[in-house]
């Protein structure tokens, strides 16, 4: 049976208007607690679907971005370490100011083949950047971005 994971990741740096979900300042403290809760949550749900294989995985929040990527590797590895994977789509809700060239590494690492990836940010930058608290716009070259 495949399945997919959704992750909530709830640390914002700052609530926005428009948000229902779930979510609180991103404090180191808070991040290292509920990632470590989430490692354990994610080993007992391997547990209760051991013949699952997982085909995706989404990080949503909050801001998924925001996780440091020593924590991010953490919750991955929890998942690949706790269900069988043959990873399709890997994907991380991001929000362009904490969006780094190391966070774009670490996402793709976990890819199991060559995937380019896409954020679409700039349509929604200009569309809704009223929603969007303390981002600026900049391009990343594919070519520069490393894929393991």
């Amino acid at each position: 049976m495949d399945i997919s994971l959704y992750l909530h990741i709830p640390f914002c740096k700052k609530k926005c208007k428009y948000c229902d979900f779930v979510s609180i300042n991103a404090r180191d403290e808070f991040v290292a607690r509920y990632v470590s809760a989430l490692e354990k949550e994610i080993e007992m749900q391997g547990k209760a679907y051991e013949n699952a294989i997982v085909k995706t995985v989404f990080f949503g929040g909050g801001t998924p971005s925001l996780l440091p990527t020593e924590h991010f590797s953490r919750i991955m590895r929890a998942v690949k370490n706790n269900f069988k994977t043959n990873f399709s789509e890997v994907t991380v809700e991001c929000n362009p100011e904490s969006l780094t060239q190391e966070k774009l590494e670490v996402f793709c690492c976990f890819l199991n083949k060559n995937v380019i990836l896409l954020i679409i940010c700039l349509f929604l930058l200009a569309t809704f950047r009223h929603f969007f608290i303390g981002c600026s716009i900049s391009l990343v070259n594919r070519n520069d971005i490393s894929l393991y």
